[in-house]
């Protein structure tokens, strides 16, 4: 299944990537009766999984039973726990969207903080992704920010998407990406950009400081904006393990390039979460 680019989003997760095109499956339970050469045929249970546009087939699973009414209660069984577990997906996406509350002694993040930290987001994002998020912020309509936990959405159509291949090929090339198992067009402009992409990463290898702003600002909304900068510089250096450690004043300089303000009040800091899913490249 084809992959295009896109713009990655979710709890402790922004980036951009390849993603396949949302498919829709239907999922059916049922109890039938299997005829056998005897004559006297077999009940089973069956669970059927096709691909709604194309019908195709994608899982199948049946368990033989006794008779009708064991076939039908282990339908049904099925059927149960697949609302169970649909249903604690969906509250898992919805959990995840939940903000960290503020703690007593802090000021609660407003609108106006939450656009901020957007903005800031949508920043470092440009500058680690400047082709593949221009073409795609250029698109808006068609730029898509999946959950990471769901794949709804619909991605970016373009009458040209090769222009968007090749521009997240050389962004994620000056990243550190080894292209060679992409299926790269004969363009010699694009293989002597790419070289020179590659030759960039090389030289520039990763900003820590770069690393650190984008820490600070994904996980500005959960619960960093109620620190102490020393708090925050301490959860940089055990995220990142720099050799030259992050200190308070570091971290103000940082926040302030990102326009981020901080919402604690004096008092003791309280601990928040260090382990980030965010992995430095």
């Amino acid at each position: 299944m084809k992959k295009k680019p896109a713009i990655i989003q979710g709890r402790g997760i922004l980036t951009i990537g390849k993603v396949s095109e949302p498919v829709h499956i239907i999922v059916e339970f049922h109890a039938k009766r299997r005829p056998e050469p005897d004559g006297k045929g077999v009940w089973y249970a069956g669970c059927l999984e096709t691909v709604k546009d194309t019908g195709e087939l994608i899982n199948y699973r049946i368990r033989d039973e006794a008779n009708k009414e064991d076939a039908v209660k282990t339908a049904k069984a099925w059927q149960a726990q697949y609302n169970v577990d649909k249903k604690k997906f969906f509250e898992a996406v919805e959990a995840s969207k939940q903000l960290f509350p503020a703690p007593e002694h802090c000021e609660p993040l407003e609108p106006a903080d939450s656009k901020k930290i957007e903005t800031a987001e949508n920043e470092l994002l440009r500058l680690q992704w400047p082709r593949t998020y221009k073409i795609l912020s250029a698109r808006r309509l068609g730029a898509l920010r999946v959950d990471k936990a769901s794949t709804a959405g619909a991605l970016p159509q373009s009458s040209d998407d090769a222009e968007l291949e090749k521009a997240w090929l050389l962004d994620a090339t000056e990243r550190g990406y080894n292209p060679k198992s992409e299926t790269v067009p004969y363009d010699m402009d694009l293989f002597k950009a790419l070289v020179l992409a590659r030759n960039h990463f090389e030289k520039r290898k990763k900003s820590i400081v770069t690393d650190a702003k984008f820490h600070i600002a994904l996980n500005w909304k959960y619960g960093w904006c109620y620190l102490s900068a020393k708090a925050v510089a301490d959860n940089l250096n055990s995220l990142l393990k720099p050799s030259k450690k992050f200190d308070a004043n570091m971290v103000r300089q940082y926040t302030k390039a990102l326009g981020l303000k901080t919402k604690r009040m004096p008092g003791p800091d309280f601990k928040v979460p260090t382990k980030s899913p965010i992995k430095s490249e």
